[in-house]
């Protein structure tokens, strides 16, 4: 088994775990394919190279289409999760994520 370790000593933002698995090796196509299986509306990805302060690697943008963005508890998360055809492995990862 490998193992990651995320070393987020000065936070994280939401597109910085899917920009570092993508420059890892994980297929974009496949990434996006499992993301359409939540079965979310009104957003779009965006997958591109950036350059801050030289370093350099892959940044995902994801644009919320509808005005105002949605705001969701923890229980309408998990019913997202559940309602999408992600594996149940994945599904039960998820929540445990939103969870912790």
């Amino acid at each position: 088994m490998k193992v990651l370790h995320h070393d987020c000593f000065a936070g994280i933002s939401g597109d910085i775990p899917p920009a570092a698995l993508l420059d890892l090796g994980i297929d974009q196509n496949e990434w996006l394919a499992e993301l359409g299986q939540l079965r979310l509306q009104g957003y779009r990805v965006e997958i591109g190279r950036a350059s801050r302060q030289g370093i350099a690697g892959t940044q995902v943008r994801v644009t919320v289409e509808a005005e105002p963005p949605v705001q969701r508890n923890l229980r309408e998360i998990q019913n997202l999760i559940g309602a999408g055809s992600l594996n149940q492995a994945v599904q039960d990862r998820a929540v445990a994520v939103f969870r912790r």
